[in-house]
């Protein structure tokens, strides 16, 4: 809960409007509680909440072919939304279908896959394309620009939105997440697992992602499990 603009350690229900008003400027069937279930609520001005994939960024859009292919790069699976964001590269475990040690690449469901959560199989034929797929099967590639072939594990609900497919052999690769920064490319160390429930929150918790249409933007969470609209489970960032 925050109070006199400041962080403290109490948890709370927090409630986002574009305008806050005095309470005695507020019909009381409109008034949020002061709490909810035992929990404090907290009600904080902000800006409307926008999804920055649905921003016009095409002047920012990389569309780039690069040569060893990583997290942040621009993918085409022949999904609904064209070409998406590539998240990360992974290992599979003793789970996959497949067995383990496949290397495969991690992404959003929608880009490999129709937005019909029930529809798992693969559109345009089974390529996936760094950074235009060419509908083709496993063993051809026109373009050069196929990357992955089996697609597998796809998964869209209100709490995960992912998918992912085997790399082709051969395709060069690296642990790490693209960035335009003199640095360059930002190696992937390990996964971090914030308490985000409690104190590690507090004040904002810093985070960053790479888009291919957003490139690289950066924001600290101040909300969990938030409902935005219709969209449940969401992450608030500012």
């Amino acid at each position: 809960k925050i109070v006199a603009g400041a962080p403290t350690t109490d948890l709370s229900i927090m409630v986002f409007t574009t305008e806050k008003k005095p309470l005695d400027a507020i019909p009381v069937e409109q008034r949020i509680p002061a709490e909810i279930d035992g929990y404090k609520t907290d009600v904080i001005q902000a800006g409307a909440p926008v999804r920055t994939a649905s921003v016009p960024l095409e002047p920012l859009r990389d569309s780039t072919k690069y040569p060893t292919l990583r997290g942040g790069l621009q993918i085409s699976g022949g999904g609904s939304n064209g070409a998406g964001t590539l998240g990360c590269i992974a290992e599979t475990t003793a789970g996959y279908p497949n067995g383990p040690g496949r290397i495969v690449l991690l992404t959003n469901h929608h880009v490999l896959f129709s937005e019909d959560p029930s529809d798992v199989s693969p559109h345009c034929n089974i390529s996936v394309g760094q950074t235009d797929q060419s509908c083709c099967c496993t063993w051809c590639d026109f373009f050069g620009d196929i990357v992955a072939h089996i697609r597998s594990n796809a998964v869209a609900s209100q709490f995960v939105d992912g998918a992912l497919a085997e790399l082709k052999p051969g395709t060069v690769w690296r642990p790490e997440i693209q960035d335009e920064g003199s640095a360059g490319p930002i190696p992937i160390t390990g996964v971090v697992s914030p308490d985000l429930d409690g104190a590690a929150i507090l004040g904002g918790y810093p985070v960053w992602k790479r888009g291919m249409r957003t490139r690289k933007t950066t924001g600290s969470i101040v909300s969990v499990n938030a409902t935005v609209k219709d969209s449940p489970n969401s992450m608030i960032i500012l």
